[in-house]
């Protein structure tokens, strides 16, 4: 039972071959699957707790004055904001109002580079600034200056803003 195929037989064979395996490649692919693949919850990565207040300290409680200003002498921006507010309005417990001070800390504020500067800022310095006779206002720049050469040596490593 020997028969001679002739080439286009041999051709249309594999033609007709090739076809029926990529046509059942594909049904594979576009079938869905009956079985969902199993859910996993992933492990915490640590078990450290994440404190409640940036860098642990509440800056809305009156009591944090001493930790607020050393946020503030780290570069905190919005520690910063909190210090001179309370210079300039609500104090907190061991704080007393001071123009001079609240001018001195918006000035810092306007000089930190922080991205989070935006108009409040240079409004409020302008309106507590700009309640100073000329020399107090000297003072306060002056001020601002100390306080930023202390900031900047704080911040070395990196600001806490």
């Amino acid at each position: 039972m020997n028969k001679t195929l002739k080439w286009h037989e041999v051709v249309s064979g594999l033609i007709i071959g090739v076809a029926a395996v990529a046509y059942l490649a594909m049904k594979d692919m576009q079938t869905p699957p009956t079985v969902a693949p199993p859910i996993t919850v992933a492990e915490p990565v640590s078990a450290t707790p994440v404190p409640e207040y940036p860098y642990g300290v509440d800056q809305t409680d009156q009591d944090n004055f001493g930790q607020v200003m050393q946020l503030a002498l780290h570069g905190n921006y919005q520690a910063q904001r909190n210090v001179a507010y309370g210079f300039s309005a609500q104090p907190y417990h061991g704080q007393q109002k001071n123009p001079v001070l609240a001018c001195t800390w918006y000035l810092v504020v306007l000089n930190s580079g922080s991205s989070h500067l935006d108009l409040s800022d240079s409004g409020n310095a302008q309106t507590v600034c700009g309640k100073l006779e000329p020399d107090l206002l000297e003072t306060a720049k002056q001020q601002a200056t100390r306080f930023a050469a202390e900031i900047a040596e704080n911040t070395k490593l990196g600001k806490l803003d």
